[in-house]
């Protein structure tokens, strides 16, 4: 089971998705993109998902920190490494979001429109993971 430092990011990592579950749930990932540069190698897929699943929580931990710290550059950083595994895991509904956080964060603009965008970007990863975590039993041996 993940675990997380932040009290409020936990119930959403400890939803139980099952097959059933999911199928009738908007699904906030795609992984068409994956499929596609992996040419259907479902050992790579499932290496991609699990570290996306493993280590994307730590990751938005960290950005929540530097966001309440206002460590704009540090924000910048994580946005901009998160951005490519949004785009592997097709994670759409957030890619803008993040961008705006980087570009934001650059230059030093608009800043109070982060941690709400932030917010939602971290909400949904989240929700994305639970359902990645169901969606990693089709890729096994």
């Amino acid at each position: 089971m993940l675990k997380c430092n932040y009290a409020w990011m936990q119930p959403i990592l400890d939803v139980k998705y099952t097959n059933s579950a999911v199928k009738f749930m908007e699904k906030y990932y795609d992984l068409k993109y994956l499929m596609e540069v992996s040419e259907g190698d479902n050992s790579f897929c499932h290496t991609m998902i699990s570290y996306f699943v493993e280590n994307t929580p730590a990751v938005l931990e960290n950005l929540s920190a530097k966001i309440r710290a206002q460590d704009w550059l540090e924000v910048r950083q994580i946005a901009h490494k998160l951005k490519p595994q949004l785009i592997y895991m097709g994670i759409s509904s957030i890619q803008d979001e993040v961008e705006l956080i980087e570009q934001y964060s650059r230059t030093s603009t608009n800043l109070e429109q982060i941690p709400p965008m932030a917010d939602k970007s971290i909400k949904c990863c989240l929700l994305a993971i639970g359902q990645l975590k169901e969606e990693l039993k089709n890729f096994e041996g």
